[in-house]
């Protein structure tokens, strides 16, 4: 009986063993199947609240956007979770919508089905709630490459900020090139700079960050705060960097293809009045960064890849123009064309559309010579050559010798040529490079919103009220 007994207790204690076994399972079940789905959920609802909060931000940020900052909060939230509805949330926060800047606040809830919590009494849903605030402002802030670009035409054809050699507005992907050439940069080191010294004092010491850093920042950025420029409150002087290596141009050359962000330099000081400024030795010894243009590499080429190709025609014997009335005149108005005369002779341009130099010469001793025009409108001059057309116009010519009226063989014509290439003219120093990007867009300041003067670009961003400085907006 004794025996029978023991036997009896352990067959109770396993199945109580079993009992807690099963109940443990069950939660192990919930925690990796339901807690994990609700993790999974909260991600994808993360995703969908900053969506909606940048998409709002930005409706509000660009005053002629027409839409809707709810719609477009909706819109992007739903892209980023299956079945999210515009009843599941939306904005609960925003100021001053369609002005320069303010902020949006956005708060998204969705229900996750649970699988097993029901059997430990649990409800079989839980909501998932997540929020996401963005801000916009002026742009005022960046993070650029130790690079310099100067305003205006000075580097290439484009005009810094946001004008073309025309003077008309650049579009994004329109081509431009840049020189960074050492005698243009006053032996500053072909504009780099050091990142590590950014709004120093005119009187401040300038040391190098050497060529290690610079790849660095070229490669991945610089590694400090956002770099944020003074316009129009004054300067923002920044130390230029000595040491240039071609490791410099090799790492470079290896973002082709990457839209990357490049400080403008005053350095004529013609925007803000104060200009760049020279160390005592006569080099240029710090940049007055005014803001930044973001461009697309597309390729760095020496000079020799960069120039194009030239030649010349000489003492090309061509007939005189008509002389209808026969008095030894050539009439005025009556035109060539320099190509043709160039083709007859076997002489023809490399590139047609740069033909320079044009210069006509009688072959008769006593014909006086020629006065070339410089417009197509001059007096007390002779012939008047159009660069466009390539052709010479004759506007008003000395009586030809006598006796030589009917020999019309009696002119030689000698011209140049030249391509420069997709860089326009290469300059003298063979260790110049030309850096060829499309532009993407600039504005003077930077990229961190509310941080400067408002140039007409807005930044937008993520940020957090509970986190001290996340936020910007001073509203």
């Amino acid at each position: 009986m004794g025996l029978l007994t023991r036997v009896r207790d352990e067959r109770g204690a396993t199945a109580v063993i079993v009992a807690i076994v099963i109940v443990v399972l069950f939660a192990m079940i919930v925690l990796v199947i339901d807690v994990g789905g609700l993790l999974l959920r909260r991600r994808g609802m993360v995703n969908a609240s900053d969506a909606g909060a940048l998409a709002a931000a930005k409706s509000c940020a660009v005053v002629t956007d027409t839409t809707d900052p709810e719609f477009q909060s909706d819109l992007f939230a739903a892209d980023n979770v299956a079945g999210l509805l515009p009843s599941n949330g939306g904005i609960i926060d925003i100021a001053n919508c369609d002005t320069d800047s303010g902020h949006v606040t956005v708060d998204y809830t969705t229900p996750q089905d649970l699988v097993f919590a029901g059997v430990l009494g649990f409800n079989p849903t839980s909501p998932v709630n997540t929020q996401a605030t963005a801000i916009w402002g002026p742009a005022g802030g960046g993070n650029p490459l130790p690079i310099v670009l100067n305003t205006g035409t000075f580097q290439g054809a484009c005009r810094i900020p946001d004008e073309d050699s025309e003077g008309g507005p650049l579009d994004v992907g329109d081509r431009c090139y840049f020189w960074y050439d050492n005698d243009r940069f006053d032996g500053s080191n072909f504009g780099f700079m050091n990142l590590d010294q950014w709004d120093v004092l005119p009187g401040d010491s300038c040391s190098n960050a050497g060529s290690s850093d610079r790849t660095d920042w070229i490669q991945n950025g610089f590694d400090g705060d956002q770099l944020v420029v003074n316009y129009p409150g004054g300067p923002t002087y920044v130390c230029t960097d000595s040491g240039i290596s071609a490791s410099n141009w090799a790492t470079l050359e290896g973002e082709i293809g990457e839209i990357k962000i490049f400080p403008m330099n005053d350095w004529d000081g013609a925007i803000t009045g104060f200009p760049e400024l020279y160390s005592g030795g006569g080099q240029i010894d710090k940049y007055n960064i005014i803001g930044y243009t973001a461009l697309q590499i597309e390729d760095l080429l020496t000079v020799a890849e960069a120039s194009g190709t030239s030649g010349s025609c000489n003492n090309v014997a061509f007939a005189a123009p008509a002389d209808p009335d026969d008095n030894g005149d050539i009439n005025g108005g009556q035109s060539f064309s320099v190509l043709t005369v160039g083709a007859s002779a076997g002489c023809s341009p490399a590139d047609p559309d740069n033909v320079v130099g044009v210069d006509i010469t009688p072959r008769h001793p006593q014909t006086p010579d020629f006065v070339p025009c410089p417009t197509s409108t001059s007096s007390n001059c002779d012939y008047y050559f159009d660069p466009v057309t390539r052709n010479v116009t004759w506007l008003g010519l000395p009586t030809r010798a006598a006796g030589q009226n009917e020999d019309r063989d009696d002119l030689v014509i000698s011209f140049q040529w030249s391509n420069d290439g997709i860089c326009g003219p290469a300059p003298a120093n063979a260790s110049a490079r030309c850096l060829v990007t499309s532009w993407q867009g600039d504005t003077v300041n930077g990229t961190c919103p509310n941080c400067g003067f408002d140039f007409g670009v807005r930044a937008i961003k993520l940020c957090d009220f509970d986190i001290a400085g996340s936020c910007t907006d001073p509203t």
